[in-house]
């Protein structure tokens, strides 16, 4: 077995076991106080451009709720945009993601006018976010891309092979996605690389057959720098039970449950503004659909401040630590307790 092979298996063991010691000492942690999840400002908003993907990722919950009357497909309008926008960096946020929870960013025609108006306001410090690249090559968008503004991409792929990337991403668009990615790194590269760039392989393969394919050592290997790497996915999560055991294929594993909940989960002090405005706790993971009992309002009937500090943000907090967590919740394996000390910094005066 290759050394990068070993790693990434001892990589997985290291996981879990953390996963069993932070359930230990979540167990054995005093039952925290609700009146400690109040007050706390979410300094990075994310906002969910577009609720639609083109891949169908056996990993993602997208290719099992896409065609379901209750999951809403939407693009998040330039006015929403700049609503949300003017109101965060007015309340001091700075730092932004544009990936939706499920659905891709490149799919918003609007993207780039977003982009620019978030980088016009010379208030917001950090732009970045994910995307399976596949339209990177339409329209010369990675060129724009890079000229943006924008600080970091996040490009989420399987590997570097058609076969295995039509088998995990289920479209059969690996020649685009490589001709754009490729495209991308040489664009930055020429420009003396504004933007950091990572490679986060999603792999049914070992990771060294992922390293050694052709595609990687011609078109990645010869622009990897400091500002342009990769990372490989160590364990997947179930997406609330969303996904399961069939679902994924080769070397892939999942995250450990954690069976251990009474601290709030650190993604419900983040935020994200839903394509029509609804705003909702935790940017990372939904069930069903996203319009869940997480959406603790919307910036067109009320102001964001109101809402980021709302009691039913609150409730929704106070909830986890009574054990009564929410739908997507419940199940989920992405969990992970705030610390304390994020709490204190984040905590209004």
């Amino acid at each position: 077995m290759k050394t990068v092979d070993i790693r990434y298996k001892l990589a997985y063991y290291r996981n879990y076991l953390n996963s069993v010691l932070r359930d230990a000492r979540s167990f054995l942690r005093k039952k925290p106080k609700a009146e400690d999840y109040k007050n706390i400002f979410i300094r990075k908003m994310f906002f969910d451009v577009t609720s639609t993907c083109n891949a169908k990722c056996v990993f993602c919950a997208y290719r099992k709720i896409e065609n379901q009357p209750y999951y809403r497909h939407g693009v998040m309008s330039f006015d929403v945009f700049k609503k949300a926008i003017d109101q965060f960096t007015d309340m001091g946020g700075n730092d932004i993601g544009l990936t939706p929870v499920v659905g891709d960013p490149l799919l918003d025609p609007n993207l780039m006018d977003k982009i620019e108006y978030a980088t016009g306001t010379g208030k917001i410090k950090k732009i970045y976010f994910y995307s399976n690249g596949i339209l990177l090559y339409k329209n010369d968008i990675y060129k724009k891309l890079i000229d943006s503004g924008i600080n970091n991409i996040e490009i989420s792929t399987q590997g570097c092979d058609r076969k295995h990337f039509e088998k995990v991403y289920g479209v059969p668009l690996y020649d685009q996605f490589m001709s754009g990615l490729n495209s991308l790194l040489e664009y930055n590269r020429s420009k003396g690389e504004p933007v950091s760039i990572s490679i986060n392989f999603r792999p049914a393969q070992k990771p060294s057959e992922v390293l050694s394919s052709l595609d990687f050592t011609n078109k990645i290997k010869p622009f990897l720098s400091k500002k342009v790497g990769y990372t490989f996915m160590i364990d997947y999560d179930n997406w609330g039970d969303s996904v399961g055991k069939g679902d994924l294929i080769g070397v892939m594993k999942f995250k450990r449950k954690p069976l251990v909940k009474k601290v709030p989960c650190s993604r419900i002090f983040d935020a994200i503004v839903l394509f029509d405005g609804s705003v909702r706790l935790c940017a990372a993971r939904i069930n069903k659909n996203q319009f869940d009992d997480m959406v603790i309002g919307n910036i067109n009937e009320d102001s964001l401040k109101n809402i980021f500090f709302s009691d039913k943000a609150t409730d929704i907090r106070r909830k986890f630590t009574e054990g009564r967590h929410s739908s997507a919740c419940a199940g989920c394996s992405l969990y992970v307790p705030a610390a304390r000390s994020r709490l204190r910094d984040a905590r209004l005066a």
